[in-house]
């Protein structure tokens, strides 16, 4: 009596290869594996799309404290980077003993919602930066966060410091 197919499959590479040839999926060393493009465009577009709606929020609804933090973070880089870098250790180790429990969940998302929109500040700041007029900042911000979403490696690094710069700058205006 002859194994079911699946069986067969399973267990016989040769044969699975060649009924289906989409399970070898053999790739050279260093060749593009398939979806790696797609990945980057939904990291870049999903970076640039969070700048647009929070950035752009943040200025449309919240002006002044857009332009109180961010001259903030112009004015005294140290200070706000190395607050916001010690607050996001903080928030890090919170948000897992938060997650651990299972009401910590219902505070763990408000925290980590109010976290992204002070990061945001960050991006602004390198907008301002540039130009003192918001709709220009807008899009250098834009254009900084689609770096960071494409770039592996160093762009996270610029990323977490921009976003220390946000949430340092946002504790600061808020304890003074």
């Amino acid at each position: 009596m002859n194994p079911p197919l699946a069986a067969t499959l399973a267990f016989e590479p040769s044969l699975s290869t060649v009924l289906v040839p989409e399970l070898a999926q053999v790739t050279q060393p260093g060749a593009p594996q398939p979806g790696a493009n797609v990945s980057l465009i939904g990291s870049v577009l999903g970076s640039v799309l969070l700048t647009v709606v929070i950035g752009g929020g943040l200025l449309a609804f919240a002006p002044d404290y857009v332009d109180r933090t961010t001259g903030r973070i112009l004015d005294d880089p140290g200070e706000t980077v190395l607050y916001g870098l010690g607050i996001g250790i903080v928030l890090v180790i919170g948000m897992v003993v938060l997650f651990i429990t299972v009401f910590g969940i219902v505070l763990a998302i408000p925290l980590i919602l109010a976290t992204i929109v002070a990061s945001e500040l960050g991006y602004l700041a390198a907008g301002r930066a540039v130009t003192d007029e918001w709709g220009p900042a807008l899009l250098v911000a834009m254009g900084v966060s689609a770096i960071v979403g494409a770039v592996p490696i160093l762009g996270a690094v610029v990323g977490l410091v921009l976003s220390s710069f946000g949430i340092g700058a946002a504790y600061l205006d808020l304890t003074r």
